[in-house]
């Protein structure tokens, strides 16, 4: 058991700790949880770092955070619009207009995910179905990524991959999470600033807030030490292998889901986003505000998934764990 704390109740601690040591007796190699409240700050992690040895998750490592990327793109997106580069309800195309983009498609759908566009890495439908994208972690092609994990993908290939393929629904009409709306996203911001999505993370969000252990990684397979393991089983002609997936090419999610970061930098990003210090309060606004297209409620952006549960209740970040974390 690994604890540091300051000013906190011990008995809630002490049942923070069990909690993650539950996850872990579930199934889970390892857990690292990070609570910063009015009594302060605990960090606890339990399990292993590497399958097979002993040694807990480091309490400062890095790991990927997976779609809490799409946070920090929104964020950079709304902090583009406060500058006057992009408009919420302009058309895509008017930035885009190589790729061709049905007309009615805005930025605001884009960060939604209620554009219609076709997820690159692969759609499942209600009836079961499942039409293939790329090869990717947790779909019916997972075992084609493993073997080829170290491929490189430019942001514009996946762009062009989805845009090949039949849209979900009219623009507006719907609601399906779709990581090419903020691969869309990302060409938009290199687009109006002529400088990459890293210069433009560094210049408005990761260097303001010091966030020294956040990485936009690209293509690169690297992770910085100290980091856990994470593993994928694979299925392989001769039966079932484990293999540690911790090094391979983020390049395949793109803005989906390709950054590193760790609890403490994610944990100063939420509260700086959510207590105004990062957005102008009327975009904060917009991207905590609920709007009903159809008959279900989303926000523009992915920050809200922090937001209070109930009156009272306390922020809960969620944060990723792919692929391959159970044992």
């Amino acid at each position: 058991m690994s604890i540091t704390s300051t000013g906190h109740d011990e008995v809630t601690r002490a049942q923070l700790q069990t909690a993650i040591e539950e996850i872990v007796d579930a199934g889970f190699l390892g857990v690292v949880l990070r609570v910063r409240d009015e009594h302060g700050q605990w960090v606890g992690s339990a399990g292993s770092s590497r399958l097979g040895e002993p040694g807990e998750p480091p309490v400062d490592g890095h790991f990927r955070i997976g779609s809490n990327t799409k946070t920090f793109t929104a964020a950079l997106v709304l902090l583009l619009v406060a500058e006057g580069r992009i408009e919420l309800d302009a058309p895509v195309a008017a930035y885009l207009p190589e790729y061709a983009l049905d007309e009615r498609i805005t930025v605001r759908m884009l960060l939604q995910h209620t554009s219609g566009v076709f997820n690159f890495t692969g759609e499942f439908f209600p009836d079961g179905t499942y039409q293939p994208g790329i090869a990717a972690p947790g779909t019916p092609l997972g075992d084609a990524w493993v073997d080829d994990r170290f491929r490189t993908y430019r942001p514009q290939e996946l762009a062009e991959l989805a845009l090949s393929k039949p849209v979900r629904f009219e623009p507006g009409t719907g609601w399906s999470y779709s990581n090419t709306n903020y691969v869309l996203a990302r060409l938009v911001i290199e687009k109006v600033t002529g400088r990459t999505l890293p210069e433009e993370m560094q210049r408005l969000i990761t260097g303001p807030l010091g966030l020294v252990g956040t990485v936009l990684p690209e293509a690169s397979p690297e992770i910085p030490e100290p980091h856990a393991h994470a593993y994928y089983r694979h299925e392989g002609p001769d039966g079932t292998h484990v293999v540690d997936v911790a090094h391979h090419n983020p390049s395949w999610v793109s803005t989906g889901g390709d950054m590193i970061s760790t609890t403490a930098d994610l944990a100063t990003f939420i509260s700086a986003l959510l207590d105004g210090r990062l957005l102008p309060a009327p975009l904060l606004a917009e991207m905590c505000g609920r709007t009903r297209p159809a008959s279900r409620a989303w926000t523009t952006g992915s920050a809200c998934s922090w937001r209070r549960s109930a009156p009272g209740a306390p922020s809960s970040p969620t944060t990723a764990a792919w692929p391959g974390t159970r044992r």
